[in-house]
């Protein structure tokens, strides 16, 4: 209903395409930052892939190389 994947979907679609690294982005007002920590927490315990998730942040500087 919000016109976007899954984060679900995105990992496995970067599994899929061997992405090695994977940073999600959620926009929902209503969540806190200790929502977020607790969601990045239960996709990162529950990951059956050898990809690197994390949550990306504002201000996160990502070296390419």
């Amino acid at each position: 209903g919000w016109g976007h994947s899954s984060m679900e979907d995105a990992i496995y679609f970067s599994s899929i395409s061997e992405v090695k690294t994977l940073l999600l982005a959620h926009h929902d007002p209503s969540h806190t930052d200790e929502i977020l920590d607790t969601l990045i927490k239960e996709i990162k315990e529950n990951n059956k892939t050898d990809i690197k998730i994390d949550l990306a942040e504002e201000g996160m500087i990502i070296d390419l190389f």
